[in-house]
C-alpha cells in the first residue's frame, strides 16, 4: 500500500525513530529519518514527499515551526503532515495543514493507516 511512498519522519528519540523507519521500510516506503526542524527542512527541499511525520517537540523548535516553513517551500507546501505526541494534542492539532495525527505510544497498523489515509487523501485531491 505505501510502495516507493517517499516518507519523512520529523523525530529526534532515535528508538522512536527508527521503529517508525523501520516499519514504513518493511511497507515498501521509502523512509527518511530527520532530527530538527533543520534537518527536515533539508529533506523537504531536496525530495518531493508523499508526506511527513513529526513529533510535536523538536530540538529546534516544534511541528508548527516546521509547518510554517514547510508552506514557504514550494516542494513541500501541499505535503501530508501527521503530528505525532505523547500527550493528547489531538484537538489541537486538527486542520490548518495538519492530515493527521498518532498518539504515541502507537501501534504499527496506527502508523501504517494514518500514512496511507493522507496519501490517499492528497491524491484524490490531484
Amino acid at each position: 500500500m505505501l510502495e516507493n511512498m517517499r516518507i519523512l519522519v520529523v523525530e529526534d528519540d532515535p528508538s522512536v525513530a527508527m521503529v517508525c523507519k523501520e516499519a514504513l521500510d518493511e511497507l515498501g516506503a521509502i523512509a527518511t529519518v530527520a532530527t530538527s526542524v533543520d534537518d527536515a527542512m533539508l529533506v523537504a527541499q531536496e525530495f518531493t514527499l508523499d508526506a511527513i511525520i513529526a513529533d510535536v517537540a523538536l530540538p529546534d523548535g516544534s511541528v508548527d515551526d516546521l509547518r510554517v516553513r514547510l508552506l514557504k517551500t514550494r516542494n513541500a507546501a501541499r505535503t501530508p503532515l501527521i503530528v505525532m505526541s505523547g500527550y493528547d494534542l489531538r484537538s489541537k492539532y486538527t486542520g490548518d495543514g495538519i492530515w493527521g495525527y498518532l498518539q504515541k505510544p502507537f501501534h504499527i497498523d496506527e502508523l501504517e493507516r494514518a500514512v496511507a489515509s493522507v496519501i490517499a487523501q492528497n491524491h484524490a485531491g490531484c
